[in-house]
């Protein structure tokens, strides 16, 4: 083969080579104001090649109340320890370095009633902390209706004496109250019985309640049983549920009225013979006598 036997055209491709894209994100961080520097030296790497280290310097710092990125600068070295960090295309993401004036406590107020069909709400509130000039608005979402509780949920918003929006300035911890709607007074009243001892036990599943709301239902479990003769009560557990099987009987005031159960003891009465005799100096017995009343099949009466 000769070249000069041809013609040849030639054609290039492009080699290219793109830059790495690496992401290097800072920490946030945050404290009450007093009066040293809010520094944090954290930060995430994503995307480096094995081998290759970071230097990074970070920069941010925050002294005074308000808000500033935790920034940084970045170094890249090779396994050689060579710069290589143009050879990255780097996405920096900075975390907040927030110094807050103080710590105020919003607390939203408890509330409890019973049901009737309404919402329940309750917008009043504490504020714990001095608030100087600054003016908060509270935004209550709190509502309770059917029987149960839930948190009395707001948000807020903080001003300063000129209207502007501070709100990111202060460290808020809320505290939410609770919203308890109820349902009310449940009278339970267990019935009453009793029989003559036979061996075997007695108990009365019988009960009565009365003042549970509309939709809602109570599953019982009777826990006594009597077998001697004797009394008791005839006590119940009673647990009281919603038509979505949700458990109420916290929501209630619960007045039990137990009956009684009561075994009596059989009767047996045991009569002895009289007798008599003239005197002859010896005792004068008589083992003769008669029971009234019936004992169990396997009881025996022995009389001396």
């Amino acid at each position: 083969l000769k070249s000069s036997d041809y013609e040849i055209h030639y054609f290039y491709g492009k080699l290219k080579v793109y830059y790495k894209e690496i992401t290097i994100k800072t920490h946030s961080d945050s404290k009450v104001y007093d009066g040293l520097p809010l520094v944090n030296y954290s930060y995430y790497c994503e995307g480096l090649i094995e081998g290759h280290r970071l230097d990074v310097n970070i920069t941010g710092i925050q002294t005074e109340v308000g808000k500033s990125k935790n920034t940084f600068e970045v170094t890249i070295y090779n396994q050689y320890d060579e710069d290589v960090t143009l050879q990255y295309s780097i996405v920096k993401e900075y975390g907040t370095l927030t110094v807050y004036d103080q710590i105020l406590i919003i607390e939203s107020l408890s509330a409890t009633k019973q049901y009737d069909g309404t919402p329940l709400t309750c917008e009043e509130y504490f504020i714990h902390g001095n608030i100087g000039n600054v003016t908060i608005d509270v935004f209550f979402s709190g509502s309770q209706t059917e029987i149960g509780s839930s948190d009395n949920t707001f948000t807020y918003a903080l001003y300063d004496e000129y209207g502007n929006d501070v709100t990111d300035l202060y460290a808020v911890d809320c505290k939410f109250g609770e919203l308890k709607v109820v349902g009310g007074t449940v009278y339970v009243t267990t019935e009453s019985d009793k029989k003559t001892f036979d061996g075997t036990p007695l108990y009365c599943h019988e009960y009565m309640i009365e003042g549970l709301q509309e939709n809602h239902e109570a599953k019982v479990v009777f826990l006594n049983e009597i077998v001697k003769p004797g009394t008791i009560n005839n006590t119940i557990s009673l647990k009281i549920f919603d038509e979505y099987g949700n458990v109420l009987t916290d929501y209630y005031d619960v007045i039990y009225e137990y009956g009684i159960l009561e075994i009596l003891p059989i009767v047996l009465q045991i009569e002895t013979e009289s007798d008599k005799k003239e005197y002859d100096g010896t005792p004068l017995t008589n083992s003769n006598y008669v029971i009234e009343g019936t004992p169990l099949s396997n009881h025996f009466v022995i009389v001396n």
